[in-house]
C-alpha cells in the first residue's frame, strides 16, 4: 500500500506499507522518515548492508553532517571536520573524559577533550595512573622502540627496549638513520656508558668524572 499526501500538521509524507497496513517506508518533509526493514541503498540497487551508499560521481561517497556547531564529513578514506570544532568519539555519551579527541590544529587527547599537546594522554581515574603501553610482535630480540628526530631527520635520537634471556633498554643518539647507542640499562639494574657489554653495577667505557657535592 502506497499513500502520498500530508499529515495531521500539513507537512508533506510519503508512506509505503505492507499487506496487513504496518508502514515500512515513510518519509516525511518536517518529521521522523524511516526504513523499517531490508536494505537501504543510495545510488545502488542491489544493497549489501543495511545502509549501501555508492557514488554517481567522480570521487569517494561520502556523508555530511551538519550542524549548529560544526560539520563533518565522512568518506572511504578520512573523517574531516569542516570547522574549527574538535573531533571526538566517546564510550561513555555523558562523559568527555572517556573517549578520543582531534582539535583543528591536529592535537590527539586520549581522557580528554581538550589536548594541549601533540599527544595529550590524561589518567580518567586515580588508579591506576596515566600510563602508556607497547606491545612488540615477538618474544625476543628488539620489540618496542620510541624514536625522536628533526624536522630532516637528519639528527635521531631512540629508546629501544629488546626482549629475551637477559631484556634491558638501550638509549640511541645522534647521526643520520640509525643513532648510535651511549647507554644500556639491564634488567638486572646494571647501567654502562658507551659499552653494550655491561656486568657490573656501573659500567664506563672513557673517562669518568665524579665530582663531591656539600
Amino acid at each position: 500500500h502506497a499513500r502520498l499526501g500530508t499529515d495531521s500538521s500539513g507537512d508533506g509524507v510519503l508512506q509505503l506499507s505492507n499487506d496487513v497496513g504496518n508502514p515500512q517506508v515513510r518519509f516525511d518533509s518536517n518529521g521522523a522518515s524511516y526504513v523499517d526493514g531490508g536494505l537501504l541503498g543510495v545510488g545502488v540497487k542491489t544493497p549489501l548492508d543495511d545502509i549501501h551508499i555508492k557514488t554517481q560521481n567522480a570521487g569517494d561517497a561520502a556523508i555530511r553532517l551538519e550542524g549548529n556547531n560544526g560539520t563533518v564529513r565522512i568518506d572511504q578514506n578520512s573523517i574531516r571536520t569542516l570547522s574549527s570544532t574538535p573531533f571526538n568519539i566517546f564510550t561513555n555519551p555523558t562523559d568527555a573524559t572517556k573517549g578520543i579527541s582531534i582539535d583543528a590544529d591536529g592535537k590527539f587527547g586520549v581522557g580528554t577533550p581538550e589536548p594541549d599537546t601533540e599527544v595529550h594522554i590524561k589518567a580518567t581515574s586515580a588508579s591506576p595512573q596515566c600510563t602508556l603501553k607497547m606491545q612488540g610482535g615477538s618474544t625476543g630480540g628488539f620489540v618496542t622502540g620510541l624514536t625522536f628526530t628533526n624536522s630532516d631527520e637528519t639528527d635521531n635520537a631512540a629508546i629501544y627496549y629488546n626482549s629475551g634471556t637477559t631484556s634491558y633498554m638501550r638509549f640511541n643518539v645522534g647521526g643520520l638513520g640509525t643513532p648510535t647507542e651511549r647507554m644500556r640499562l639491564t634488567s638486572g639494574g646494571n647501567l654502562g656508558l658507551g659499552t653494550t657489554s655491561v656486568n657490573n653495577r656501573l659500567e664506563v667505557a672513557g673517562n669518568a668524572h665524579f665530582k663531591k657535592t656539600d
